[in-house]
């Protein structure tokens, strides 16, 4: 395979995409050029040095109409100057600056897919909008060389739809060696059975006001930490304030993405509790699974197709019948009571996570660019 200029587009703050970095890092293995082009929000570090190229574009909105139309602009006028063979979109909302340059510069499309976009939540209520990136999206896809998407599901869904195979390119952690570290604990959470409902889109609909009403059915030694970001963060405080937990709940902003791992190795169970609220939901498979997982902690998940599925495999976790906090409580109760349960999980989580690595993942990126590039 020749040396190959790629460049890639994301929409995402590039310090804590976690898939984009570890898809950056394998291209510029292969001895490519890399250069990537992402978001960057008023909450946003300093960016951590790579062995890539990073840069960051600065819009004026947030959110809304008004912020995807100077995002899109602004992409396309960034993807332009850089010279590529190959422009990698993530998502729709990057791909369609992404075709432009591709057609300025000659260039082939690759179209990654991290979730099934026109089903999010934020679209199910604006169905013109929605139409609106389902019209996008099917006058794109046939115009690309390569295409992924994150779960068997969804690629199949995708398939459906336009007539044109998906890869499955799953967003599994790089198989590391993680050490618990307990003074990352909030000092309420010391000495306690910890409960962690870790990731930067943790939104309305994926249970963490559930979680967070389930300590009532729950005993006083039950810890809840909930750490990243979402839409629905904003709201918990009052909610535990309501709730009255406020020593059974601790709120942690984004973190680092190693020290977020050495705190989730240091609870019990990690929670993954998507709810049944649109397409997208429905059909997720959370990378927050497989990082518990690399951390050596059992998950509790919902559900859901992808999430059963896996579940069922490994046995590396359980499953919640439906987000609702005394079914939570119900299924987490077996595991906190049963020190011989709890440890049985754990080493089959740690037995799941060597399975499910990037190591092994990164394959299906040689077998999409041996494919467009042959």
């Amino acid at each position: 395979m020749k040396p190959l200029r790629i460049s890639v587009a994301v929409i995402t703050d590039l310090e804590t995409d976690q898939r984009v970095r570890k898809v950056c890092t394998w291209i510029q293995q292969q001895g490519f050029s890399v250069v990537v082009t992402g978001l960057q929000r008023p909450f946003s570090n300093q960016l951590p040095e790579r062995p890539y190229t990073q840069n960051r574009l600065i819009t004026k909105r947030q959110k809304g109409v008004l912020f995807y139309a100077e995002w899109q602009w602004k992409l396309y006028q960034a993807l332009r100057k850089v010279p590529a063979d190959v422009v990698y979109a993530n998502d729709l909302d990057s791909l369609f600056p992404a075709w432009l340059a591709a057609r300025l510069h000659g260039a082939l499309l690759v179209y990654d897919s991290h979730e099934w976009f026109t089903e999010v939540p934020e679209l199910t209520n604006h169905p013109i909008k929605k139409w609106i990136w389902k019209k996008l999206e099917a006058f794109l896809v046939p115009k690309t060389a390569g295409r992924l998407t994150v779960n068997a599901s969804i690629a199949q869904k995708l398939k459906d739809a336009y007539g044109f195979p998906f890869m499955v390119l799953r967003n599994v952690p790089n198989s590391i060696s993680i050490s618990p570290n307990p003074a990352l604990l909030p000092q309420d959470a010391q000495a306690k059975f910890c409960l962690i409902l870790q990731g930067n889109g943790i939104n309305i609909g994926r249970g963490a006001e559930e979680a967070i009403r389930a300590l009532h059915f729950l005993p006083e030694q039950v810890h809840l930490i909930l750490v990243g970001a979402g839409d629905v963060f904003p709201l918990l405080p009052g909610l535990i304030e309501a709730e009255g937990l406020q020593s059974r709940v601790s709120l942690l902003h984004r973190m680092p993405y190693e020290k977020m791992m050495q705190l989730a190795a240091s609870c019990h169970l990690g929670l993954s509790l998507d709810k049944n609220q649109s397409g997208n939901y429905l059909f997720s498979l959370p990378n927050k699974v497989f990082d518990y997982w690399m951390a050596g902690i059992p998950v509790l998940a919902s559900n859901l197709p992808e999430l059963q599925a896996l579940i069922h495999a490994t046995g590396a976790g359980v499953l919640c019948e439906e987000v609702q906090p005394k079914l939570i409580a119900q299924a987490i109760l077996p595991v906190l009571e049963s020190t011989n349960l709890h440890a049985d999980l754990c080493l089959k989580a740690k037995k799941a996570a060597a399975l499910h690595c990037w190591e092994h993942e990164q394959q299906i990126l040689q077998q999409l660019f041996q494919t467009v590039c042959q």
